[in-house]
């Protein structure tokens, strides 16, 4: 490989890297809620916090391996003093685009997250790729993208935490309903194989 080749071959890698690398694009504040208000919405007593919950945006590969912007929904308790658990809650299936957490926080599975938020964990909803912010079609019940998506948010959580001093510590929970059971398995199987010593 002559000197010219080699010059171009580090830049096509280097691009490679930078196109596929996961990071937070956006976080817009939703709104707040008091535990007042959260118990007085779920009627149950072991909610102990208010909860702050977020529309975030970030970076993560599409099935074919080209960069997209997804969106989720990100809910943090109230009190900056505590640390707390992450959980990721998969949603159930969508009928839109728009039928996802980042956009249905009050009457739609995104209500799951600000319940998660007052029993004190930060939670963390994925919309999934082709939902919310995403372009084109969702790839239904595709193992490997529900795991992806739902890791490179727990990346862009850490990225909001560090830039918003909330504390978590290593604790993760991950759970969901319908399709999300099997998007919750999917990202369970993959970090436990291939993200141990990221996630666990």
């Amino acid at each position: 490989m002559n000197h010219r080749s080699k010059f171009f071959f580090f830049f096509f890698i280097v691009g490679l890297t930078h196109v596929s690398a996961q990071e937070l694009v956006s976080a817009t504040l939703l709104g707040t809620k008091t535990q007042a208000q959260l118990l007085a919405q779920f009627n149950i007593p072991f909610i102990q916090f208010g909860a702050k919950y977020y529309k975030i945006t970030y970076t993560t590969p599409d099935v074919q391996g080209l960069q997209d912007t997804v969106s989720g929904l990100l809910v943090v308790p109230d009190n900056p003093n505590k640390v707390y658990p992450r959980l990721v809650y998969q949603h159930g299936t969508s009928g839109s685009k728009q039928d996802v957490p980042s956009v249905n926080y009050e009457n739609g599975e995104g209500r799951v997250g600000l319940l998660f938020g007052g029993l004190g964990y930060v939670a963390l909803l994925p919309d999934y790729l082709g939902l919310g912010e995403s372009r084109g079609f969702h790839p239904y019940v595709h193992a490997a993208s529900e795991a992806w998506v739902a890791e490179d948010m727990l990346r862009a959580a850490s990225e909001f935490a560090q830039q918003n001093g909330v504390q978590t510590n290593e604790q993760l929970f991950i759970t969901g309903y319908s399709q999300g059971g099997h998007a919750a398995m999917a990202l369970h199987r993959d970090i436990e194989k291939n993200l141990s010593d990221e996630f666990a």
